[in-house]
């Protein structure tokens, strides 16, 4: 995997780097301090799979920035990183051309999930921004603010737990099934079962609607295998 890490600050881009990396095996992250520097990618090869940007770096003008990259870049996701939350900003970075919208206050292991399930062609916005009234519901697509579950988590047992924290790891089916000692059809099952509870069709949508809950932090680190 490649990923262009654009930002101004060496000290954010080093903060980053670390969750990043954790995104696959053998990350090469390709450092950028302004737009010209990541426009100079455009065309190269390998080409990039995803590119995180800064919206206040040399060189950008704004939102309207994101759709010059996005013309550069055909393919591959874009996600801003931005300590900025104001909901027109946010509305014209996806009307642009982004792909994803993360706080730079977002925590390590979140932004790693996001970051994910943009590479799986979701968009992403925090669902506390919509729900905090930051970024009103009809300018973000309906994939980022999936509906609330009625019951929460707390419904789901111990192993259920175990299981969805796993998956929210990014860990495959067969992964879950050898750290938990399991047979790769009891995590199908146990799968099954967490879809049922939370009113999930997929696993893409069992991690949105598990990220979208208050607390998740103190659940994912209370989270275990039961």
């Amino acid at each position: 995997m490649r990923v262009i890490l654009a930002d101004d600050h060496s000290l954010v881009r080093d903060s980053l780097r670390q969750y990043v990396g954790l995104l696959a095996d053998g990350v090469d992250i390709i450092e950028a301090g302004g737009l010209d520097e990541v426009m100079a990618f455009a065309g190269r090869q390998p080409a990039p799979d995803l590119i995180l940007l800064d919206l206040h770096m040399p060189g950008m003008n704004g939102v309207a920035s994101i759709a010059d990259v996005r013309r550069a870049f055909a393919s591959p996701p874009i996600v801003i990183i931005s300590g900025n939350i104001d909901s027109s900003v946010i509305a014209g970075a996806l009307r642009n051309g982004a792909n994803g919208y993360i706080p730079k206050t977002m925590p390590g292991k979140s932004l790693v999930t996001a970051l994910r399930l943009v590479l799986n062609g979701e968009t992403y916005v925090p669902i506390a921004l919509i729900e905090q009234g930051a970024v009103a519901s009809s300018a973000v697509p309906a994939v980022a603010a999936p509906a609330q579950p009625q019951s929460g988590l707390s419904i789901l047992s111990a192993r259920e737990s175990a299981v969805l924290r796993l998956l929210i790891a990014g860990k495959s089916n067969k992964e879950i099934a050898r750290e938990l000692d399991l047979q790769e059809v009891t995590v199908k099952v146990h799968l099954r079962n967490v879809y049922r509870k939370i009113r999930a069709a997929n696993r893409t949508e069992a991690v949105r609607i598990a990220l979208s809950q208050q607390g998740i932090e103190e659940w994912l680190k209370g989270a275990s295998a039961g």
